[in-house]
């Protein structure tokens, strides 16, 4: 057998993503007409503020930024995110191994 048919075999056996379901469920409702809050993932339901979009729209044309950061976050993103825990909830964190940068 192949390793590939082993990974299939594998593969088959995990359960669907629940986000995609999620997304299935609310498409469903929607299409029946009811009303529907997705709270699945946090979607925001309006347009973000015209100062985000500038930033985005900027940043989409800096060169230095055409490629993947790095692991451990970027400085500039985990002092901002250090910055808002301190004063939001008054507590300082260690950069180096209190903060993990991740996707989403």
């Amino acid at each position: 057998m192949s390793n590939a048919a082993l990974i299939s075999q594998r593969a088959a056996g995990l359960p669907g993503n629940p986000f995609a379901e999620a997304d299935a469920r609310a498409a469903a409702a929607i299409a029946a007409g009811e009303d529907v809050i997705d709270l699945s993932k946090g979607n925001p339901d309006g347009q973000p503020p015209a100062f985000v979009q500038d930033a985005l729209a900027h940043a989409a044309h800096d060169p230095s930024l055409f490629r993947y950061p790095s692991f451990d976050g970027l400085p500039e993103y985990l002092n901002a995110i250090a910055g808002w825990y301190e004063s939001k909830h008054g507590v300082s964190v260690d950069l180096a191994t209190q903060l993990l940068a991740t996707s989403g």
